[in-house]
């Protein structure tokens, strides 16, 4: 199963993508740093927040927001 989610940096959404049961966002293009090693780390830090939500009738719930040098990431689930 995939949900939908949306990844804001300091309020602004910067991309949409899915957040699979093996706890992985995917089908997301956007470039969360300066640079694709810091993407790939933001991705991590918000796939671990993400892993960290209650479910509730089987769904995640949320938002959650992880602290990156650059700003404030968050992931808001959406459907």
């Amino acid at each position: 199963m995939k949900t939908r989610v949306e990844i804001s940096r300091d309020g602004v959404v910067v991309g949409h993508g899915r957040w699979t049961d093996d706890c992985e966002i995917v089908d997301c293009q956007a470039i969360l740093g300066p640079d694709q090693d810091a993407s790939d780390e933001t991705y991590e830090e918000l796939c671990d927040a993400l892993a960290e939500l209650p479910r509730i009738d089987d769904q995640w719930r949320g938002p959650v927001s992880v602290e990156r040098p650059d700003g404030t990431y968050a992931v808001e689930v959406v459907g």
